[in-house]
């Protein structure tokens, strides 16, 4: 199986909830089942694209509440670490993710690097 020597940088799409190749606008866009290489550790792990439907799938997660939006931004408080360990989480979200041969599953996110196989 050959892997395509271009390397590409994952970002956000303009089409909400989805990632594209170098340019938001017209990269290229993932898709589910969609092969692909990410660079993990300083390794290329090989895998696949795919997208979580339901709250109980792998590629599900969470945005939680850092608190900041409830300080004025002129008082930097240090915020105490059993208090940030136990926040709440805002909303669940549904997306895609990596799914490595070995059926590991890896979150994505904007800066990661990728080849498409």
């Amino acid at each position: 199986m050959s892997t395509n020597a271009t390397i590409y940088t994952l970002v956000a799409s303009t089409n909400r909830g989805r990632y594209c190749l170098d340019d938001p606008e017209c990269g290229h866009g993932l898709t589910s089942g969609e092969p692909i290489a990410l660079l993990l550790g300083g390794h290329w792990i090989e895998g696949r694209i795919e997208h979580s439907t339901m709250y109980d799938q792998p590629g599900c997660y969470h945005s939680a509440d850092d608190g900041k939006h409830h300080q004025p931004a002129h008082e930097a408080a240090v915020q105490d670490p059993v208090e940030s360990a136990m926040r709440q989480p805002l909303d669940l979200f549904c997306g895609y993710y990596f799914i490595a041969r070995d059926d590991t599953v890896c979150g994505l996110c904007t800066g990661m690097y990728v080849r498409l196989r």
